[in-house]
């Protein structure tokens, strides 16, 4: 990784420059292979708890389970809930980044709920009132 290329102010980018500075490089270990994207994104939900509970210090910037969409719209607590348009069931998720889990792609939900987009794979979707 080209240090040039790091936004200034991360940790991740901090932790970077340090070890940079001192000549290391990470070592990167595999500690899990996963079949697919949903399993991936619960998994790393879990590893990523797993590490900050037994006090690692990680430079993640979320909770994981993204699919690497880690802007603000997806680290802010906006409970969101989903509308079948066909059936009119409806489901809660806590963030808009765990629509992922059903299939669905965050930023298209956030975008309809938003009201830039009409609807995604058959869904409404709308940020749940406080």
């Amino acid at each position: 990784m080209n240090p040039g290329n790091l936004k200034r102010k991360s940790k991740k980018s901090s932790w970077i420059l340090s070890l940079k500075k001192e000549n290391l490089r990470p070592k990167i270990v595999v500690i899990e292979e996963c079949p697919d994207a949903e399993a991936l994104n619960e998994k790393e939900v879990f590893w990523i708890k797993h590490y900050r509970d037994s006090g690692a210090k990680l430079t993640n910037g979320t909770n994981g389970g993204t699919g690497g969409n880690t802007g603000k719209a997806y680290k802010k607590h906006k409970p969101v809930i989903a509308v079948n348009i066909i059936t009119r069931t409806k489901k809660r998720y806590d963030f808009v980044w765990q629509t992922a889990v059903d299939g669905f792609c965050p930023s298209k939900v956030s975008a309809v709920c938003k009201g830039k987009a009409n609807s995604h794979k058959c869904h409404l979707f709308y940020y749940e009132l406080p």
